[in-house]
Formats: structure tokens, C-alpha cells, sequence
């Protein structure tokens, strides 16, 4: 049913659009009625007839799906119909599978005809909403977070610095050769293609004088779209999945689990059932809703939902006669687990990249391969051959539902360094959540079984185990327990034992909760126990932390913070803190003041703060204790240099977004809390999610400013390590809030449409003839339209006077 809207219910939607060639309409919840408009011809609005060509709509898929991302969609006329311009691609974006549609192409053979296939639209202009309607078997069922891999952009060529540097100056009641230290970070980087080379090194000098320089890695990598993996050349470090993570200089090629999404990587329990008819499964975790669908009469599974790890699947299924079952499925994670069909691997060869000069560096290959038999069975290998060294692994993970997730696995190894010594290892882990207790605890047990065990590590710098001892045992236990309105309480025990010396154990014990509802407060307890050197070490801690927000209205976004524990040497600490934020997050800093009741000179007074700004962030600290006055500062950031100039902005670790305003300064970027763009008009925005639709967006300019943006959001999908771009198109020109007439001085006539001759703006003449436009030049021709008759048209010769205190120039101009 359709609804009659008066003009100022009209102008009240309209408000705040400004009008441009690439606009479209289409009204189709609404109809106007002419007697309110002074004779305008408003069939355009009636009839959907808005004007063709690119919107960024959301989509969404039937009525009840979630909105599958915001698309520029182009939209053509088809008959009187304004149409979405679709083709079997773009239905694949929205999680469609086009293959099991019936669908009948037109124009080139690669538009979709709506009119003879089984897929239908609705576009509404007022919310730029753009509904798409397929049969229930054409829907993928898949909840991916994932943009489609048409979408992944590798972004711009770029140069890209990231900087870390600090100075501190202390003054000592002591000799001290130096009384400056220095830390420079440096992690220059190049962007061609998809292509990304990284470098990671450390200048540092310290109070004894000596300076030092360290390389931490320097590679190349990209994107093999095809195997969902990636590429890398150069010096990095092996994955730890099944062995310890090993350094190397070489080429790894391994599956990206950044490429894959989250539900089709991860292990999920499937869901089983019979429905005596058409039916909707529902599963609850913790109460709430996270999925829900259709399924048809006899057997059904589920393997798509999107659940959180550890907690119990409530499932209903309800019948069309309204008859329902429930049933629950544990969700038990093995330590190594992968969905059913899934295949996880890495392949590396090179020379190891040894931590000390005694190393050796030979070369050396690794292969490891998971994969998810089924939701019950996942099984991994892997192999590690040098000259000198061989080892092998092999290993099963079981989910045993009601009795929790295990994972076992042994490791063989042969060292000919160290008088071809062979070896073995075993490994079991194991978790379960208790539902009714809110209990989960873990376990795992690392067993060797003779001391001529060595890992690949182990025979490369044999000095390190030697000195840090040859394990007989690792045992480690961790339990958390939910209580409720009550707190939280946590215990994790680990134990070592070795072949050559006294074992070593470690316990934690913390609670946390809070009081009257604000006051947060943990108790903790930790034991170190080192038979070897026959000490037992045991430390106590109680923290509170006040927000002050709770008795300033909101107006202090602070904290108060008071810790006490005793020290290692029985004396006991206290620690009183005020830290806070402002300035919307960009400004932080923290007062502190320690105490001690044994020791003096370990009493401390340090005050910090931190600034971040679009270039970068600063930092300043500052130290007092009775032995010492520290003082210091720094800044980090980045340096991108990219075909259009050099741009400042906060350190880019992954993928970043270059956005670009059209040379407009000083404008903020909304959903990045102060970042704005510098004089160039350029700003960069980071982190972004890789593979993954990124909305960024912008303040319109100011009144006072010459650029009007024809949109503020944008949407990126970078892959890894990208610098995506993000442009935001504007008319460049004047402003101005006209009142345009006939020649009998009458005010023109409701819905008409205007246009600038010559420029890049439209308009819709609102009440009492008021227009809004801007890119305006000094002076131009103005149209205006509002029906198809020869006297219903009209041009008006304009040129623009004084400007208001708004920035607007406001005038009255008629036809001629």
C-alpha cells in the first residue's frame, strides 16, 4: 500500500542530500500528490523515475538475511522500471550461488533478465536499500565474514617507514659512564603489486655507552590466491602448529588461514538432526540466538555456526504443526583440530637462522599437513630433515563430546651432531567445559622419553640446552571458574623435570570480581619453586581500581588504581595510580606513586603520557626515586611515500587505507578517532581487517569550505599488508541556498528538477522554491524542469553576491 506524503514531510526526508550526476532515485513506498505542488509534474517520483547510473546501496539478501555488505550498484532503466544492473559475479558477492538458479541473460549475454528468471529486487532510494530475493535452495550455507575474492584489492605501490624512537636522560648518586640511552626502531617496507618486502631492525645505545644495531628479519611475500596461501622469500621463522617454531633464511609456501573464512577454518561441531516436516532450527549458545534456517523434511546438518568455542549448542527444531525438539551438542575443541575436508600445510627450506654465533646454520627442509577427517577426527604430520638431523610427527585430535577434546602425539628424532643420538617425545592434551558448573580446565603432558631427545633447535645451538638443562617432563594444569555475580576465580600449576638437574614448578592463584557494582578488585598468589637452588618463592598481590567518571557525572574519564603485595625479600610495596584518558581516547597518561617498606631507594614517583595525532604518536615519562631522575620522550609513526606525495600517519603493521579528500584539509575521519587529513588532503588509516569489507568514512566539509563530497563512506578490502586507496570524489566551486522563481514571481514549483549548465550538480527544488547547491562557479546558467511541457521549463542567468556568516550565498533569482 502506498502513502501520500505532503511537502514538508518531503523536504524533511530530503534534507541533507546534495544531488550530482551519479545519483539515482527510486521511490517506491511513497507517492506525492500534485494538488500540493503547484501543478509540478511529480510522476518521476511516482513512477520511480529517478535518474540513472551509480549508488552505494546496502544489500541484503531475502527478508529475513542479514544485509551481506554496502556495493556501488549500477542502475539502468528497464521499461519504465528503474533495475539494478546484476550479473552472475556480483549475485556470488552476496552469497548467492547462481548455478542453482534459473536465470535468462539479456544485453551482452551477462545481465540478468529480472523479468524471466527466478530472481526479483526491491530498491528503496530513502534508505538505499537494495533487497534481493532468490529461493531458499540458492542461498549459500555459509556465514563467511569474508568480502568475495573479486573484491580483495593489493592496494597502491608505496614506500612505507615505520619509526619508533626514544631518548631518556637519568641523573644517579652513582658513577655512571653515560647518562643517555637511545632506541631507534626502523621497519622500512615496499609495496609493488602483491608483492611486500619487509625489514625489521634495532639501533640501540645504552647507559654503559656501548651502541648496538640488530636485524630482526628482511623478506619478501605475496598472496597465492588459487591455494589460499602465501609465499615467502627471505629470513622469518617456521610455524609452531605441530614442531617448535624454528628460525630460517629460505622460501616457506603455507596455507593463509587469513584467506580462508573463519567458520570454514575453524572446528565446529556439526549439528544432526530429523525434521517430520519443513522446519526452523534454531541454536542458542548461552541463551542467545546466533543461527537460525530452514531446513526440508528428513535428515539435516548444520556445519556452519557461528559459534564460540567451548560452550554447549542449545538446538530446537520447530515443526510446521508447531511440535518442537531440543537437544544439546558439547562444543569440545581438541589443541589441534580442523574442520571436516579442511587441509592445513606448510612447506619451508633454507638454512636455520641461528640466536647465537656459536650456532650452526645448515640447511635444513620442514613439511607439516593437518586435516579434518570429520567433526570427531583430525590428523597431522610433519617432518623435519637438515644433514645431520632427522625428526618425525605424527599425531590425532578426538573430540569425545561429553568427555571433553583430546589430542595425542609423538615426535621422533635422530641427531648425528651429538653422536647420532635418537629419541622420542610424547605429547597428550586434553580440555573439557562442565556446563553446569561454568568449569573449564586443561591439561597437557609433554613426556621424553629418553634425555637423548633433542629438537631441531636443540642440535643447532647445543650450548642453549645445555645450560638451560635436558627435559624429562613438562606437566601443566589450568581450571577457571565462573561464579556468577560473584567474580571470576583462575589456578594454573606447571611442573618441569629434567634428566640432568632439580625440577622447577610454578603455581598462580587469582580471583577477581567487584564491589557495589564499580569497584573492581583481584586477590592473587603466585609460588616459584627451583629445587635446584632450594628456593621457594611466594608472592601476594591485592589490587582495587575506582573509575571517578562514578562521582564526576561522566565528566572524568579516570581511574584510581592501589596495589600492595609483598616483594621477593618479604618487604611489602604499595602502589597508588591515576590514569585517564581524553580528547576522544587520543590523549592518555598515568601519576604513580610506589612505596616500599623495606627498601627506600626502591620508592617512585613516575608520571606518563601519551598524544596521538594523524602524523603519529608522542610520549613523554618521567622517573624520581631517592638513588635516580629519569626523564625521557619519543615518537612512533609512519612515512609513506606514494605517487602523489609523502604522507605522515600512525604506524602501519598490516594493511592501512590511504584515504585521499580531493585535496581538502582538516577533514576527519569519523570512525578513526583523530586522524584527519593533513594539507595535501591525504590521511592514512589503519588497522584494517584484511580479506574483509572495511567501511571508512569522512565529515562532510564545512559550509565554509569549497568542496561538497558527493559521499562520506567508502568501502575497502585490502589483503595483507596492503595500503589500499580510498577516495572520496567532491565538487569543487561555491555554495549557495537559492529561492528561484517564475517570471510571474512566483516561487517555482515543488519537485522540480534543476541543473547548472556546464556543472557538475542537481538539484530538487524544494518548498517556497528553495534550492540547494554547491560547486557553484562565479557566475552560470541554472535550468529547471518540472514537467514535460515546452512551458514548463525555464533558465536563470545567475551570478553570485555576498556570502552569509554560514559560507552560503544566499539569493533570489528568476526566470528569464
Amino acid at each position: 500500500m502506498k502513502t501520500k506524503i505532503n511537502p514538508i514531510a518531503y523536504m524533511l526526508i530530503m534534507a541533507g542530500f546534495s544531488y550530482n550526476n551519479d545519483l539515482l532515485a527510486k521511490k517506491s513506498d511513497y507517492i506525492f500528490d500534485s494538488a500540493y505542488v503547484n501543478g509540478s509534474d511529480v510522476t518521476r517520483f511516482n513512477d520511480g523515475q529517478q535518474l540513472p547510473g551509480k549508488y552505494l546501496v546496502t544489500v541484503s539478501v531475502n527478508e529475513q538475511r542479514k544485509k551481506v555488505g554496502s556495493y556501488k550498484v549500477n542502475f539502468e532503466y528497464r521499461g519504465e522500471t528503474l533495475t539494478p544492473v546484476l550479473n552472475k559475479e556480483k549475485l556470488a558477492l552476496f552469497g548467492i550461488n547462481p548455478d542453482k538458479l534459473k536465470l535468462t541473460l539479456s544485453g551482452d549475454g551477462n545481465e540478468i533478465d529480472f523479468d524471466r528468471s527466478d530472481v526479483k529486487f526491491n530498491f528503496s532510494f530513502y534508505g538505499m536499500n537494495l533487497t534481493i530475493y532468490v529461493p531458499s535452495k540458492a542461498l549459500v550455507n555459509k556465514t563467511s565474514e569474508l568480502a568475495h575474492e573479486s573484491q580483495w584489492d593489493d592496494g597502491i605501490n608505496a614506500f612505507i617507514l615505520n619509526y619508533d624512537a626514544k631518548a631518556w636522560h637519568r641523573d644517579v648518586n652513582y658513577d655512571s659512564p653515560d647518562n643517555e640511552s637511545y632506541y631507534l626502531s626502523l621497519n622500512p617496507g615496499m609495496n609493488v603489486g602483491s608483492w611486500r618486502v619487509r625489514h625489521s631492525g634495532i639501533w640501540r645505545k645504552g647507559y654503559d655507552g656501548e651502541s648496538s644495531y640488530q636485524k630482526s628479519y628482511t623478506y619478501a611475500e605475496r598472496d597465492i590466491r588459487d591455494l589460499k596461501s602465501k609465499i615467502l622469500i627471505g629470513e622469518s621463522s617456521t610455524g609452531s602448529d605441530i614442531f617448535g617454531s624454528v628460525p630460517f633464511s629460505g622460501v616457506k609456501l603455507a596455507s593463509s588461514d587469513d584467506m580462508v573464512p573463519y567458520y570454514d577454518r575453524a572446528f565446529v561441531p556439526a549439528i544432526r538432526g530429523i525434521a517430520n516436516s519443513v522446519a526452523q532450527v534454531e541454536v542458542r549458545q548461552n541463551g542467545y540466538l546466533i543461527y537460525s534456517t530452514e531446513v526440508p523434511a528428513g535428515t539435516f546438518e548444520l556445519t556452519d555456526v557461528p559459534a564460540a568455542q567451548g560452550e554447549t549448542l542449545d538446538v530446537t527444531v520447530r515443526e510446521d504443526n508447531g511440535a518442537e525438539q531440543h537437544f544439546s551438542v558439547p562444543y569440545n575443541t581438541p589443541a589441534i583440530s580442523l574442520k571436516e575436508g579442511r587441509l592445513k600445510y606448510e612447506l619451508t627450506g633454507g638454512t636455520y637462522r641461528p640466536y647465537s654465533r656459536s650456532a650452526k646454520d645448515d640447511s635444513f627442509g620442514q613439511a607439516t599437513l593437518i586435516y579434518g577427517f570429520n567433526d570427531t577426527l583430525t590428523g597431522y604430520t610433519g617432518l623435519q630433515v637438515s644433514e645431520k638431523y632427522q625428526s618425525g610427527a605424527a599425531g590425532l585430535g578426538f573430540n569425545l563430546y561429553d568427555y571433553g577434546a583430546v589430542s595425542v602425539d609423538g615426535i621422533y628424532s635422530k641427531n648425528r651432531y651429538s653422536e647420532n643420538k635418537t629419541g622420542s617425545a610424547f605429547r597428550v592434551r586434553y580440555n573439557k567445559l562442565i556446563d553446569t558448573t561454568n568449569t573449564s580446565f586443561a591439561l597437557a603432558s609433554y613426556q621424553y622419553a629418553s634425555r637423548s631427545y633433542s629438537t631441531f633447535d636443540d642440535a643447532m645451538e647445543p650450548g642453549q640446552s645445555y645450560s638451560s638443562g635436558k627435559r624429562k617432563n613438562d606437566f601443566s594444569i589450568s581450571i577457571r571458574q565462573e561464579l556468577s555475580d560473584y567474580g571470576n576465580l583462575n589456578l594454573s600449576y606447571s611442573k618441569t623435570t629434567f634428566w640432568d638437574k632439580k625440577d622447577e614448578s610454578y603455581a598462580n592463584l587469582n580471583y577477581d570480581s567487584s564491589l557495589f557494582g564499580y569497584v573492581g578488585f583481584s586477590l592473587g598468589w603466585s609460588r616459584v619453586l627451583e629445587a635446584y637452588r632450594n628456593t621457594r618463592e611466594d608472592i601476594y598481590s591485592a589490587t582495587f581500581s575506582i573509575p571517578l567518571s562514578r562521582f564526576s557525572g561522566r565528566k572524568l574519564n579516570a581511574n584510581m588504581r592501589y596495589q600492595i603485595m609483598n616483594e621477593r625479600d618479604n618487604s611489602v610495596s604499595n602502589s597508588l595510580s591515576l590514569n585517564g584518558n581524553a580528547y576522544e581516547n587520543r590523549l592518555s597518561w598515568n601519576i604513580s606513586q610506589g612505596t616500599n617498606s623495606r627498601n627506600h631507594n626502591n620508592n617512585r614517583t613516575s608520571a606518563n603520557a601519551s598524544f596521538k595525532h594523524s602524523f603519529g604518536t608522542v610520549n613523554g615519562m618521567y622517573n624520581y626515586s631517592p638513588v635516580s631522575t629519569q626523564f625521557g620522550g619519543g615518537m612512533n609513526g609512519s612515512v609513506i611515500l606514494h605517487e602523489h606525495g609523502l604522507t605522515f600517519g600512525q604506524p602501519v603493521y598490516d594493511s592501512a587505507a590511504l584515504v585521499d579528500t580531493n585535496g581538502e584539509s582538516g577533514i576527519q575521519i569519523t570512525n578513526k578517532s583523530g586522524v584527519q587529513t593533513d594539507n595535501n588532503g591525504y590521511a592514512v588509516v589503519t588497522p584494517l581487517n584484511t580479506y574483509r569489507m572495511n567501511d571508512i568514512s569522512i565529515k562532510q566539509a564545512r559550509l565554509q569550505s569549497k568542496s561538497d563530497f558527493k559521499q562520506t563512506v567508502t568501502s575497502v578490502v585490502p589483503t595483507s599488508k596492503a595500503l589500499v586507496y580510498a577516495g572520496f570524489k567532491s565538487v569543487t566551486g561555491e555554495k549557495g541556498l537559492f529561492k528561484l522563481k517564475d517570471k510571474n514571481d512566483k516561487p517555482l514549483p515543488f519537485g522540480a528538477m534543476v541543473s547548472v549548465i556546464d556543472q557538475d550538480n542537481v538539484g530538487v527544488i524544494g518548498d517556497e522554491g528553495q534550492v540547494y547547491l554547491s560547486g557553484l562557479k562565479e557566475s552560470g546558467v541554472i535550468k529547471v524542469r518540472w514537467g514535460s511541457g515546452v512551458n514548463q521549463t525555464c533558465s536563470i542567468p545567475y551570478v553570485l553576491g555576498n556570502k552569509n556568516s554560514a559560507g552560503l550565498y544566499v539569493s533570489t533569482f528568476r526566470c528569464q
